[in-house]
């Protein structure tokens, strides 16, 4: 049977401690297994992907302010802002890191959980989507524009 939320729910992750985490229009929403719903956290304008990092927070994209934004179980959020015009779209965790696409521009963020932030020029012309780490290690994005997968090296 579906929760009816009051908001509207997004993208959706397993968290750290056993809930099922989702953006909502103004925030980060958990919902216990048995249905409890609660809004941890309001702050962001129509948050984006979310995911859990390996650092056992949540990690989330604000695309209309360019920002990525760590999230703590308990609720404390710390936003890390990034490249202007990026529109940051899909983020996922890797070799120890998190890795966010930009839809707007021809970078991959890496960003390690202390939010250091490092940029990685790609060869394509922005709208990347999805990005994933591969059972041996290698980070993987989509190029939604040319309908490629691509893989970026050195990671």
């Amino acid at each position: 049977m579906p929760a009816r939320l009051g908001s509207y729910p997004g993208w959706i992750t397993a968290g750290p401690d056993g809930a099922i985490w989702f953006t909502v229009s103004d925030g980060i929403a958990r919902m216990t297994t048995s249905g409890t719903f609660s809004v941890v956290w309001k702050g962001a304008n129509y948050p984006g992907a979310i995911t859990t990092g390996p650092d056992g927070n949540l990690w989330f994209t604000v695309p209309y302010s360019d920002e990525v934004g760590r999230l703590t179980p308990s609720g404390h959020a710390t936003l890390f802002r990034i490249a202007t015009n990026c529109y940051p779209g899909e983020i996922g965790p890797g070799a120890g890191f998190l890795w966010v696409t930009c839809q707007n521009l021809s970078l991959v963020y890496r960003i390690s959980t202390n939010g250091a932030i490092t940029p990685i020029t790609v060869p394509h012309n922005g709208n990347l989507g999805g990005i994933a780490q591969a059972p041996n290690g290698a980070m993987w994005f989509s190029d939604l524009a040319h309908g490629l997968l691509a893989r970026i090296t050195g990671s």
